[in-house]
């Protein structure tokens, strides 16, 4: 129930389209830009929420490899869903799960999609053993992102600034992981060790 269905996908005149269900809703990186961040126990809902879409996926072999507040929508219930499948991966596949032609139709980003060796995801959110390209990605990876997205939804900020996406993803492979708490002290013991740890 925390993945955004599909309900069809083809071709018609020429064009190809895909239909999924339709959430009426913002997304959680609207929500951040007009609440700043979200009260400790909604952030901790959402992210228990993807959690268990992200156990759905890969359980059944995906990796999703671009989680982030942008690709979560909430509904009017305050449900959160993942969406924005276009970098779904199966697991142990070394070539794009996504097709060229997929790509011309509009249903994936040329920049976001990539081939063995190359960088796949969103640099402020990557894990770092996306941000090094490396193939062979576990489903550690998409928790690692699911980190950075608690780490924003609890303090209104990325865990890693910086003034180009190559420094921000050297700091996901260098730097010491941040503690949600130097940025916002109201945040729990608690849930800034989850953040952290799945950093």
């Amino acid at each position: 129930p925390h993945i955004v269905a599909g309900i069809d996908v083809g071709e018609f005149d020429g064009l190809f389209y895909f239909a999924m269900e339709f959430i009426d809703g913002p997304t959680l990186e609207e929500c951040l830009k007009i609440e700043g961040w979200l009260a400790e126990e909604k952030a901790l809902e959402v992210a228990r929420q993807i959690a268990l879409a992200l156990d759905h996926a890969h359980a059944h072999g995906f990796l999703h490899r671009d989680v982030k507040p942008d690709n979560i929508l909430l509904d009017r219930s305050g449900q959160a869903k993942l969406a924005d499948l276009g970098l779904v991966r199966i697991h142990g596949r070394e070539k794009p799960s996504i097709s060229a032609r997929q790509v011309g139709a509009g249903l994936a980003d040329e920049s976001s999609f990539t081939r063995k060796g190359r960088v796949v995801g969103t640099p402020n959110y990557i894990s770092p053993e996306q941000a090094q390209g490396k193939p062979g990605l576990t489903a550690a990876a998409d928790l690692y992102s699911l980190g950075a997205t608690l780490f924003e939804l609890l303090t209104g900020k990325v865990p890693y600034q910086g003034s180009s996406a190559r420094e921000v993803m050297k700091k996901h492979l260098q730097a010491p992981v941040p503690n949600p708490r130097d940025l916002q002290p109201d945040v729990s013991e608690a849930a800034a060790r989850l953040c952290m740890k799945l950093l």
